[in-house]
This record gives C-alpha cells, sequence and structure tokens, in this order.
C-alpha cells in the first residue's frame, strides 16, 4: 500500500523467526506510519515554497522598474572618480541590465552633457573601460551604439566654445586606447584628432591642460591668471571658470590616475619570458640622433655606397650588373629563412630581406595588425605605403613550428641591449641551429660575448646601425632620410664559415636594396658610435636637455663633454683602436654646435622622458667595466663605483 495514503504498512516478523509481543508491532507500526506522513508533507511544503521563491524571482525580474535603473545608473556616473572600482561598478551594473542598453547608453549621453568639466572627464576614462567590458561580455550593442554617438560625446567634453579645453588630453588618451583596443576605426579617430586640434587652444591659455599625466600645475582658477584671459579681448567662457573644490578634486584624481599608471609599469608578468618580451615591447624605435649621425656620415661615405630609390628601379637597370633581374627574386636555394627578431628597426629589414629571402617576425602587442595586414612603411627615401606581410609569429617556439622544420639561415636582433631573465640569447635558442647566422643590430659595446658562450659554433655579426625610424600605429613604421649598415664578424678573427656568412649577409642586404659595407674589424665602428651615444645619450637623459641645449646652457659645458669623449676615448684605445682619437672627439663636438636649437633629443633621453628602460649597461655599464679590466682611471660622468664585493 502507498504510506502517503496513510494506510499503515504491517511487517511480518514471523518470517524472521522472532517472539514479538504483539501490542509492540502495532505500536511500532503506527509510529512508522505517522513518521512517513509527516515527512511527505514537509517535503510538500518545501516544494511549493520553492516554486512561490522561484515565481517571485521571475517576477521581480520582469518587474524592474526602468525608471529606477536609469536613476541608479545616472547617480553611479555622477559619482564616477579616479578609481577602477567605480568604473567597475557602473560597468558591471549596465552589463546586468543590458536588455535596457538603449535607456542606458542615453544616460551616458545625457550625463557626459549636463554635468561640470571632472565629471566628464571621468565618463570619458569609464567609457573606455566601460566597452572593453562589454566586449567581453559579447554585448556590442554598446560598443556599436558609442560609435554611433562617439562625435556627440567629444562635442560635449570638449565644446568648441573651449570650455573643456582642459579635457582635451583626457578625450586624445581615451580614443588612443579605443583604438588600440580595436574598438575605433583609425578613420573615426582621424576624424576627430583633426576636430581636437581646434579645441586644444583654451588649455594653452588658461593652464588647465592635463588631466593625463597628473601634473597639478596645470589645474589653475582662470580667474587669478592674467594669461588665462582669450586673446583680442575676447571672453572666456562661462565654463571655463572653476570653483576651487572643483579644481583640488581635478588635482587628486589626476593624481590617483598617475600613480596607478606608475604602478602598472612596475608590474612584473609571472612568467620570466614575459617580462623579457614586456622589454621588448617598452623599447623605444632608434632615435633622433641615430638618423642626423647617420646622415652625416652617408655623406662622407658616398663615393662608396650608392643609393637608389627602390629595388624596381634597380632591377630595370639593366646596365647595373650588381643589381639584376633575380635580384629581387625569391631566391630560396640561397637564402631559405630570416628572422628578424622583433619589429622597430627591422621592420625596414623585413621589407627589404622579403626581396630575397623569406621572412618570419616576432611580434606581440602588434601581432594581430602584423598578422592580418603585414608591415606599412612610409620612407623619405623609397616612397610611402610601402607594404610586406611575412610569416608572423608571437614567440620564438611559434615561429619554429611556422617554419615547418626549415632551419633558419639568419636571425637578426634588433631590440635593445638590456638584462632581461631569460637573457635575449636564451630567448631565441629554440630557432638555432648549427648552420644558423646570429646578426646583432643593437647600441653599445660588449654586447656580444653572451651569444658567443652560448653559441660558439654559429657565426656571430655585430652591425652598426643608421636608420631612424618610429613606429607611427601598430605594424606602421616612418623612416626618414637616412639606412646605412656596418657589418663584421665576432670576433674580428672569426673562423672562415662566420666570415662567409658575413659576406653572404651583406650580398642579401645590398641584392634587397640596403646600404652595407662589410668590415674586417667592426669594433672600431662600434666605439666610433658609442662616442656620441655613451656621451650624449646619458648626460641628455639626466639633464633633459637635448644636445645644443645643454652646450648653451652652461660656460664649462663643452669642456664637460669633452671630458667624457676623451675617456671613451681613453677605453677605446686601451682595447687596440687608435683611431678614436682626440680629432675624432673635436669632429663630433663641432658636429654638435653646429646644429640649430633646440638640437637632437638621443635615444635614452626619450626613454627616460617616456620612463622606459634605459640601455645603461650596453652603453656606459660595459665601458666602465672594460676600464676597470685595463686598470684605467675614468672618474668623469663615466665613473660609477662599484663596491669590491
Amino acid at each position: 500500500m502507498d504510506p502517503r495514503q496513510g494506510t499503515p504498512v504491517r511487517l511480518s516478523t514471523d518470517k524472521l523467526g522472532l517472539n514479538v509481543d504483539p501490542g509492540y508491532e502495532d505500536r511500532r507500526h503506527r509510529s512508522l506510519s505517522s513518521t512517513i506522513r509527516t515527512s511527505s508533507h514537509r517535503e510538500d511544503q518545501e516544494a511549493a515554497v520553492a516554486a512561490a521563491a522561484s515565481r517571485t524571482a521571475e517576477k521581480n525580474v520582469i518587474m524592474v522598474d526602468p525608471f529606477e535603473v536609469r536613476m541608479r545608473f545616472s547617480l553611479q556616473l555622477q559619482h564616477l572618480n579616479a578609481s577602477v572600482t567605480s568604473a567597475q561598478k557602473a560597468a558591471q551594473y549596465a552589463i546586468k541590465y543590458k536588455d535596457m542598453d538603449e535607456d542606458l547608453h542615453s544616460c551616458i549621453i545625457e550625463q557626459i552633457e549636463k554635468n561640470n568639466m571632472n565629471t566628464r572627464a571621468n565618463i570619458m576614462y569609464f567609457i573606455e573601460h566601460f566597452l572593453e567590458m562589454a566586449t567581453k561580455d559579447r554585448h556590442n550593442d554598446y560598443v556599436r551604439m558609442m560609435q554611433r554617438d562617439i562625435i556627440r560625446v567629444v562635442d560635449a567634453v570638449c565644446p568648441e566654445d573651449g570650455s573643456g579645453a582642459a579635457n582635451v588630453k583626457v578625450v586624445r588618451k581615451v580614443l588612443q586606447g579605443l583604438l588600440n583596443k580595436s574598438l575605433l576605426p583609425n578613420e573615426t579617430v582621424d576624424e576627430l584628432e583633426e576636430c581636437l586640434k581646434e579645441r586644444d587652444t583654451f588649455a594653452s591659455d588658461i593652464g588647465l591642460s592635463s588631466p593625463v599625466n597628473g601634473d597639478a600645475s596645470s589645474m589653475t582658477d582662470v580667474n587669478t591668471h592674467p594669461s588665462s584671459r582669450p586673446r583680442n579681448g575676447a571672453s572666456a567662457p562661462s565654463g571655463l571658470r572653476l570653483d576651487k573644490r572643483q579644481i583640488e578634486q581635478r588635482i587628486e584624481e589626476d593624481r590617483e590616475r598617475h600613480k596607478r599608471m606608475r604602478e602598472s609599469m612596475w608590474t612584473i608578468p609571472p612568467q620570466a619570458s614575459e617580462e623579457a618580451f614586456k622589454f621588448y615591447d617598452e623599447a623605444s624605435a632608434t632615435g633622433e640622433d641615430d638618423g642626423i649621425l647617420g646622415k652625416e656620415e652617408q655623406e662622407e661615405i658616398y663615393h662608396e655606397v650608392s643609393f637608389n630609390d627602390n629595388c624596381d628601379d634597380k632591377c630595370n637597370d639593366k646596365d647595373n650588373d650588381e643589381y639584376d633581374d633575380a635580384a629581387c627574386k625569391d631566391d630560396s636555394d640561397k637564402f631559405k629563412n630570416g628572422l628578424p627578431y622583433p619589429l622597430r628597426t627591422c621592420a625596414v629589414y623585413a621589407w627589404m630581406l622579403s626581396k630575397s629571402a623569406k621572412i618570419t617576425t616576432i611580434c606581440r602587442s602588434n601581432f594581430d595588425e602584423a598578422s592580418r595586414n603585414g608591415f606599412t612603411i612610409h620612407s623619405t627615401l623609397w616612397g610611402n605605403g610601402l607594404r610586406v606581410k611575412p610569416v608572423v609569429a608571437r614567440t620564438i617556439s611559434q615561429a619554429v613550428e611556422l617554419a615547418d622544420g626549415q632551419p633558419f639561415d639568419f636571425i637578426v636582433i634588433a631590440a635593445k641591449a638590456l638584462p632581461t631573465m631569460p637573457s635575449t640569447a636564451e630567448l631565441i635558442r629554440p630557432a638555432v641551429s648549427g648552420d644558423t647566422t646570429i646578426v646583432l643590430i643593437q647600441n653599445g659595446i660588449g654586447i656580444e660575448e653572451e651569444f658567443a658562450v652560448a653559441y660558439p659554433i654559429n657565426p656571430l655579426l655585430s652591425t652598426v646601425v643608421y636608420l631612424p625610424v618610429t613606429q607611427i600605429s601598430p605594424a606602421v613604421v616612418h623612416h626618414r632620410e637616412v639606412e646605412l649598415l656596418h657589418v663584421g664578424t665576432y670576433p674580428a678573427e672569426a673562423a672562415p664559415k662566420a666570415k662567409e656568412a658575413a659576406q653572404k649577409f651583406t650580398e642579401l642586404v645590398r641584392s634587397s636594396g640596403g646600404s652595407v659595407k662589410l668590415h674586417d674589424d667592426i669594433q672600431f665602428e662600434r666605439w666610433t658610435k658609442l662616442l656620441v651615444n655613451g656621451s650624449w645619450n646619458p648626460i641628455c637623459a639626466l639633464t633633459r636637455l637635448r644636445d645644443r641645449q645643454f652646450i648653451d646652457g652652461h660656460d664649462d659645458a663643452l669642456d664637460f663633454i669633452r671630458d667624457v669623449m676623451l675617456e671613451i676615448c681613453t677605453v677605446a684605445q686601451a682595447c687596440g683602436y687608435a683611431g678614436v682619437d682626440e680629432d675624432l672627439v673635436d669632429y663630433q663636438i663641432g658636429r654638435a654646435c653646429a646644429r640649430e636649437l633646440p638640437g637632437v633629443q638621443p635615444s635614452m633621453m626619450a626613454d627616460a622622458l617616456a620612463e622606459r628602460s634605459l640601455e645603461v649597461e650596453a652603453i656606459v655599464g660595459n665601458v666602465v667595466r672594460l676600464a676597470k679590466a685595463k686598470a684605467l682611471d675614468v672618474r668623469g660622468a663615466l665613473h660609477n663605483p662599484e663596491p669590491d664585493s
């Protein structure tokens, strides 16, 4: 019988052979029946409560008041500040109620148009964070609507009347962030940038210019500074007048953002290899000084190196035996593979060498753009819009996999010479075979030894490059004025195998349209360039002055820079390079003095201003160590006492 119907179920004890009191058995059956009915009733009650709760929850979801959602979201936007928490809270709220995306998007537009300058800046920062979270949540309607109304947003944050001039840099920073995250197209950002150029006039007039870098001095009250008044007697827009509380609030928020930005710079990735790649991402392109020095040297050796506009002209010149039709073809039997590592300076050489070899490039931050569209080069020497689409990999290991078992003939390293863990020499190990030639396109002195120790049987080429290249956007670089590569083996008295590799690499560059010069001993060229890099780079980085500014800034400046260069000469001569002498010092100083103000900004100064890692060890530290090994006394700017231990 079904116990839930309340009918007693009698259990017989006869079959068990037990002698049980009949009264006990009746009482036991009644107790069991009551227990079963009670348990069944409790289960029914719990099921009913759960069903009621479910219906209530569904009712609550359906019955959410849109007005209340708008009101709460608007309050969150009004109370945004520099903290990440406030932005995350507002973004999560909008994503939670994504079914009301149009209403919440209109809240953003409404709040950004009616609030004060500080709130508009905070909402602008929020937009970047919000769209990134919406993309991860795969709710692209928010992104689509913001793309549609981004011009309206910019107009609200930076009105044409100049009342939002202090927000110009905020808008530029956010637009660049949205562009880098592929949340805005290039065309839109370019169009908005043209508008912003006309709207930052008041920023220079009133000194309200920088909510990006946290410079407190940039936030001043227009009523207390005569220079804040617009030119030509025009009255300043009323929106420019800020009370003291708003100014102090803006200063504190800028400081908070700047502090967080600086903290993120020191974040160490969990993997050592990621930290090493982080150095490469932070490394700058070749500096302005390299272009000027290269151009000046190019003029001196013009009779030795011929320049042509591009490889096509060389291929069409039937009278030039050195550049025949085969020079621009993929000579895969002669040069199977080349691996420029990483992009930056090698972007230009990847374009060149792709005419004569199969190229694989290592990209991290540029990977998506490079893998889709390749690299674009705008050159004052060869023309604009030059394109190359090599094989693109994220890591050395992936590059090896993509090579399908083919060994790399050359690995070209053009990153800054920075101490990393693991070292660059270890990072490239998966791609190095017995016949691979390693090519170092790096500044400094004494940088080759770690590669020579790691790969004793592989040809090692050391180079000095004059190639001013700047990456202006992902996978797009701008090259100026000069391209010249000095090549030699390391060591100078290398085995015949290395000499043959140097000759082969030189021919490869030349046949691809490059300007190259092969040396029996490349170290003289290294010391010659170091004479400039080892003096001007640290001095300009420390003083934050360009070379001509430094020379004109103090009566003893020329004597000081000359003493530093002479110290480098002393070390070079002790290493056997007598040609690095006082005449060369005077020549280099004369070149600096002849430049127009403000002069050249060396790459180390650019890195220091951008708070990137500096090539101190390769350019300065190794010179001091060589001097110590030679028992030389260098007590000028190069002197850096180290503990005996």
